[in-house]
């Protein structure tokens, strides 16, 4: 008899609409049935990026299952470049996500991060220079505009997937790619795995710890969000900023790189990166939003210079109505 797996937030999962991030891996394919046993309600949404062999055989095990257990099943063919595949897959799959969690009025988006995902964002950023405020990466739940996120199986190691998925004799897919030595993330991976495999309720402990201790020296968040704009008074220190700016950014479906981040800090907060995303400030802060390209007319550019509202982001608050921030 294997070990029974608890599930993060699971009385919050049913409560209202969930939508589940599916690949057909180990991670959400396990998450799929463990919320199946405990008649949690949820339909699944899967992305094709078309860059692997068996990509057409998880999408047909998706529909399989949805069609299986009376769930629904959304689908994107996405097809991407090998060009910075990771960083893109992330901004298509999330806004993709979001799109549905609007249409189909769903609370909450659950993705099957586990603890050797924290593991392995906690060291690469360790080895890339980090502050507390970056150095944990996600938490079990976050909050988005209009819907929350939610990692149910953040406490719960790989090895104890594989051995709910073998014990159940439930299908699975192995993603290829993760042998793949070039992404940072996968030259990790072994240390991450031994580590728990010999520590993981220490490790655990220390997640728990850290966030704990983020939670008290970080305190209550100072953001202000409209629609797709946020906004804060400007931080005493440069990495404060920096952390908000960074929270941000991943609520619009952007991850910076560190070449960004070091762009952002040279600019003093006043860049846009990649013709997607405006960081700019002004007397009352920094401001972040969508980059737009638009011609304001003269009555309504006077109204968000006299709002203090600095001009990389003018033209995104133009588009959405926005001529004030009282």
């Amino acid at each position: 008899m294997g070990k029974v797996i608890q599930l993060q937030e699971e009385e919050r999962l049913r409560q209202g609409k969930n939508l589940l991030g599916f690949s057909g891996g180990v991670d959400s394919t396990a998450l799929f049935f463990l919320l199946l046993e405990r008649e949690i309600p949820f339909d699944i949404a899967l992305v094709n990026y078309h860059q692997r062999a068996q990509a057409k055989e998880e999408e047909s095990y998706a529909k399989e299952l949805a069609h299986r257990y009376q769930k629904r099943c959304f689908t994107l063919s996405c097809p991407l470049g090998p060009s910075n595949f990771e960083h893109q897959a992330r901004l298509e799959r999330y806004c993709f996500f979001e799109s549905l969690i609007h249409q189909e009025g769903y609370a909450r988006l659950l993705l099957a991060h586990h603890l050797g995902d924290r593991l392995e964002w906690l060291l690469m950023r360790l080895a890339q220079g980090s502050s507390l405020a970056t150095l944990l990466g996600f938490s079990s739940r976050e909050i988005r505009l209009g819907y929350e996120i939610i990692r149910p199986l953040g406490e719960i190691t790989k090895e104890a997937l594989y051995d709910y998925l073998h014990q159940h004799q439930i299908r699975y897919f192995e993603d290829e790619s993760n042998r793949d030595p070039k992404p940072l993330r996968n030259r990790f991976r072994p240390l991450s795995e031994a580590l728990l495999k010999e520590h993981a309720k220490g490790l655990l402990q220390s997640f728990r710890f850290l966030q704990e201790e983020r939670e008290i020296l970080y305190g209550e968040d100072p953001r202000i969000r409209r629609d797709s704009l946020f906004y804060f008074p400007s931080q005493e220190r440069e990495s404060q900023n920096l952390r908000l700016i960074d929270l941000s950014l991943k609520a619009l479906g952007y991850v910076m790189s560190q070449g960004e981040r070091q762009e952002v800090l040279k600019s003093g907060f006043c860049v846009v990166l990649k013709g997607k995303v405006a960081i700019d400030r002004s007397e009352r802060g920094i401001f972040i939003a969508p980059f737009e390209r638009v011609i304001i007319p003269k009555a309504q550019r006077e109204r968000l210079r006299i709002a203090k509202i600095p001009p990389k982001v003018r033209p995104y608050c133009f588009m959405a109505g926005i001529d004030s921030l009282l």
